[in-house]
């Protein structure tokens, strides 16, 4: 015959708490549910939507969606989207030491820029200026790795 286990007063408390949270946390939300079932317009924070009993609803009415904003149809085909030049605020007169391609997202190329006061990264896409090297002309992947081209400047991706 097994011993049986000393009473540990630890257990009923814990399980007597348990209990009581469940009860409250059941009796709270089945409280909401009656109290928002009486409102004729219930807040719409909450998430609930409780219609009348007396309206008709009906789902086969139409709605109006723009099908752009819905993805439904391409706003504008690939072919025809121009990319406009990345405006440059940045203007530093030191003469730039270095160039680094970080990455390329988008068609917009992210350059870190190495100059005497310090380092600076700038997005730069074709047709904008790239200081120190000229109008960026070309943003291209070449075997694997991208390389931009500004004036006599091929800046490409570290291996």
């Amino acid at each position: 015959m097994k011993p049986r286990p000393p009473f540990k007063f630890a257990d009923l408390a814990m399980n007597l708490l348990s209990f009581a949270l469940a009860g409250s946390c059941s009796f709270f939300a089945g409280y909401m549910i009656l109290r928002l079932q009486g409102m004729d317009n219930p807040p719409a924070d909450l998430g609930l939507y409780f219609p009348d009993a007396g309206k008709q609803h009906s789902a086969n009415q139409a709605v109006l969606v723009d099908p752009t904003a819905t993805g439904a149809i391409d706003p504008a085909p690939r072919h025809a989207i121009t990319r406009q030049p990345v405006a440059q605020p940045y203007r530093d007169e030191s003469p730039v030491r270095d160039y680094r391609l970080l990455s390329v997202i988008d068609g917009i190329a992210f350059i870190e820029v190495t100059t005497l006061k310090g380092k600076t990264i700038l997005p730069v896409s074709e047709g904008s200026e790239l200081p120190g090297a000229g109008v960026v002309t070309v943003i291209e992947k070449v075997g694997g790795h991208w390389r931009v081209t500004a004036g006599a400047e091929t800046i490409a991706a570290a291996q």
